[in-house]
C-alpha cells in the first residue's frame, strides 16, 4: 500500500513533464491561419450607365461566388433578381451594389475557400448587349495570369488584357467589352 502511494507523486510527475513536453502548458501557439484572399472587383460605369427614355439611371449589379461558372452561365438573368432566388454552385452569400451613372466602384470580396469564378449579373432595364461577365478567382499559390484574353459568347463578356485586373465597365445598356 505504501508502495502504491509512493507511485503516485511519481506517476503525477512523469505526465506533467510529458504534457509540458507537447505543448499543452504554455509551449509554443499553434501557428496561425492563412488570412483570406481578398478580391478587389472593379466597377466602371458609364456616364450613359442604363440609359432608358434619353436618362441615365442606377443599375443593380449582384456578383456571385462559385465553385463552377456551369450553371451561372446557363442561368438566365431575370431569374436571378427574383427574391430567394439559390443557384447551385454558389459559395457564401452574393454581393449587392448599387451603380451610380459615371462612377468607378471597388468591391472588396473575401473570396470563400472552395469558390474558383466570379460571377457578376448585370439588370439593365433594357439591355442590347451581354448582362454578365465572369472572372477566375485566384488560389492560394496561384500566380496572377500575365495575359487574360478575352472572350463574349451568349451574353457573357470576359476581361481582355487592357483592363485593369477584374475591372467591369458597364455601358449604356449592357456590359462593353473592347
Amino acid at each position: 500500500m505504501i508502495a502504491r502511494r509512493a507511485l503516485l507523486p511519481a506517476t503525477l510527475a512523469a505526465g506533467a513533464a510529458a504534457a509540458a513536453g507537447c505543448g499543452l502548458f504554455g509551449g509554443k501557439a499553434p501557428p496561425e491561419p492563412p488570412k483570406p484572399i481578398v478580391y478587389s472587383l472593379c466597377l466602371d460605369a458609364s456616364p450613359r450607365l442604363n440609359w432608358y427614355n434619353g436618362t441615365a439611371n442606377t443599375l443593380y449589379v449582384r456578383a456571385y461566388q462559385l465553385s463552377t461558372a456551369d450553371t451561372f452561365v446557363q442561368t438566365d438573368p431575370a431569374r436571378m433578381v427574383e427574391p430567394g432566388f439559390t443557384m447551385p454552385g454558389v459559395e457564401g452569400a452574393a454581393i449587392e451594389k448599387t451603380i451610380f451613372p459615371g462612377s468607378k466602384t471597388t468591391v472588396e470580396i473575401r473570396q470563400q475557400p472552395d469558390a474558383t469564378t466570379l460571377g457578376v449579373v448585370a439588370f439593365y432595364y433594357e439591355a442590347t448587349g451581354p448582362v454578365k461577365a465572369r472572372r477566375p478567382l485566384l488560389q492560394r499559390g496561384d500566380e496572377p495570369p500575365k495575359d487574360a484574353g478575352k472572350e463574349s459568347s451568349k451574353g457573357t463578356a470576359k476581361e481582355s488584357p487592357k483592363q485593369q485586373p477584374g475591372c467591369i465597365v458597364l455601358g449604356a445598356n449592357g456590359i462593353d467589352t473592347p
